[in-house]
């Protein structure tokens, strides 16, 4: 019976979470240069960025792929967020919130078209 073998990969490896990783190939040893699988050591990554319901407060329905504090940060940015305006009819009857207190939140201006 073939028993699998184990062998680390020379060259310079990284995540994007680790600067550097060992790379191991996995071969069976009655064809060792045939791989089988790749194995290194990252952290796992989900992006909800694009889904229409990937961010959002706790508690609504459909609940949020993910809190509303993952959807970025200050220094880079925020991604995949769309906001409301104060006069929208879901932030007046209360279906949709909007965070004032969020570090890049800038009120909607709400102007009139010429002829509105």
């Amino acid at each position: 019976m073939p028993n699998l073998i184990f062998t680390n990969q020379p060259g310079s490896w990284h995540t994007g979470d680790f600067p550097s990783v060992p790379l191991t190939r996995v071969s069976w040893d009655t064809m060792p240069h045939h791989a089988l699988a790749f194995v290194f050591f990252g952290h796992v990554n989900i992006d909800f960025d694009g889904s229409p319901t990937a961010y959002g407060p706790k508690g609504i329905k459909p609940q949020p792929d993910d809190d509303i504090g993952n959807a970025g940060n200050a220094t880079q940015g925020w991604f995949g967020v769309a906001s409301l305006s104060a006069t929208d009819k879901l932030v007046k009857s209360g279906q949709a919130i909007i965070d004032p207190k969020a570090s890049r939140h800038k009120p909607a201006v709400v102007r009139a078209l010429p002829g509105e």
